[in-house]
């Protein structure tokens, strides 16, 4: 009976020595984890902890009766004559575009309606110049707009890791796109890669796991390169901002003698992509605008257009235009009137992503104003607008060439063993 009793009192302590153990271990990998397992930094999970500032209506005398006949900028924007310079080279090309219809945006807003279409806020105080000296003058003398030398010094950084060459074609992809991607390559190599003469391919890690990077680099005859988030804000690493991509145009550039193409994994380019080369040596960029699409006010919120210090109805008269492919010749005048404009709004958070962006993606909301943000596109088609007024459409790419569609666009169009 007494060697019973032991014998179940022993194997009681050998129980709770036994969870003792346990335990202790347990505590002690835990306490190894939380030091090891890494996690999201603070300055990520607080990019939205500060509000974007509002901006105060402008005076009505913020539009010019008439235009400068000699360009003034302050001791920080460039010399006068290189503004000159860009003014001219910029007119010359502008009057060269024959062949673009030019759409009718005059009609007036109705912002009580649901539909969506570019329109003329005729009782807007603030309105973009008529006069082209005066929007290149409003483009090189904000600074909201003008890169510090910081930014330079991080792009210039990044853009070491291109290589030089007469063409470069950039996309960027993470995991969620590496179907999407493949697909894109397997385009490239049977419609451009024979055809192309003296360009790279760039492809801009923003995602990808260690196995689909170094499968893109055994089979995609491009350059990965991974994207520096370090170097940039904290929303920059977030990649449904999109910041990557004005960003990564502007390093592409720095080592394209010629000019950059940009494309989203979903573009498909046929052999109307050597037209749209031509049209970007002559008119020195090519853009997409689709037809019907929305004015950038819906498709915008608010804060951006504080952070430009313009009212919103500035801008009614703009349709979006779409990022997904452009192509951008480099000289002085697309780099500092449109690329390095666009950059600078991606490296400004309330500028290019104001909000967690998940909310605002969608374009659902039954309002006329700020239903979505668009994020690149609403920067670019900003800029642009600033800097063309009505001679926007000059730049759009033509839908199509020789009766056939200059690329396709096919979101969801995969292949995951192409790579």
């Amino acid at each position: 009976m007494l060697s019973q009793i032991l014998s179940t009192r022993k194997t009681r302590c050998a129980v709770l020595l036994l969870v003792l153990v346990i335990c202790m271990y347990m505590g002690l990998i835990r306490l190894i984890t939380f030091h090891h397992i890494p996690r999201q930094k603070p300055e990520v999970r607080n990019v939205w902890s500060d509000s974007c500032p509002s901006w105060p209506t402008v005076p009505a005398s913020q539009g010019s009766d008439q235009g400068n006949t000699s360009l003034r900028f302050p001791d920080s924007a460039p010399s006068q004559q290189m503004a000159n310079m860009l003014l001219r080279i910029l007119r010359e090309r502008l009057q060269s575009v024959t062949d673009r219809p030019f759409p009718d945006f005059s009609k007036p807003c109705d912002l009580s309606s649901p539909d969506l279409p570019a329109c003329t806020s005729y009782n807007c105080k603030d309105k973009i110049s008529p006069y082209l000296e005066d929007r290149v003058k409003d483009i090189l003398s904000s600074p909201e707009l003008q890169l510090t030398n910081e930014h330079r010094e991080a792009i210039a950084t990044f853009s070491k890791m291109f290589p030089a060459d007469d063409i470069i074609i950039v996309s960027a992809t993470s995991s969620n796109h590496f179907g999407e991607t493949q697909k894109m390559f397997k385009s490239l190599h049977e419609v451009v890669y024979p055809t192309l003469k003296n360009f790279t391919v760039v492809l801009v890690d923003i995602g990808l796991t260690e196995v689909e990077r170094k499968k893109a680099e055994a089979k995609c005859r491009c350059r990965v390169v991974q994207f520096p988030h370090h170097l940039f804000p904290a929303h920059v690493k977030v990649n449904n901002c999109y910041s990557f991509k004005p960003i990564s145009v502007l390093a592409a550039i720095q080592k394209a003698r010629r000019m950059v193409i940009w494309q989203d994994s979903s573009v498909r380019w046929t052999t109307g992509l050597h037209h749209i080369i031509q049209r970007a040596e002559l008119y020195g960029s090519q853009i997409i605008r689709s037809h019907g699409s929305a004015r950038v006010t819906a498709h915008t919120l608010k804060q951006p257009f504080d952070y430009m210090k313009r009212e919103v109805c500035a801008f009614t008269a703009f349709p979006e235009i779409e990022a997904c492919a452009q192509v951008h010749k480099h000289d002085p005048v697309t780099l500092r009137l449109i690329l390095e404009p666009w950059a600078r709004c991606g490296l400004e958070r309330c500028c290019i992503c104001p909000v967690p962006p998940g909310p605002v993606l969608p374009c659902v909301k039954k309002i006329s104003q700020h239903r979505c943000q668009r994020f690149d596109q609403s920067a670019l088609t900003m800029v642009l607008g600033r800097l063309l007024d009505k001679d926007f459409q000059k730049l759009v790419m033509p839908d199509q060439f020789e009766q056939k569609p200059i690329f396709y666009k096919l979101g969801g169009d995969e292949l995951h063993d192409y790579f």
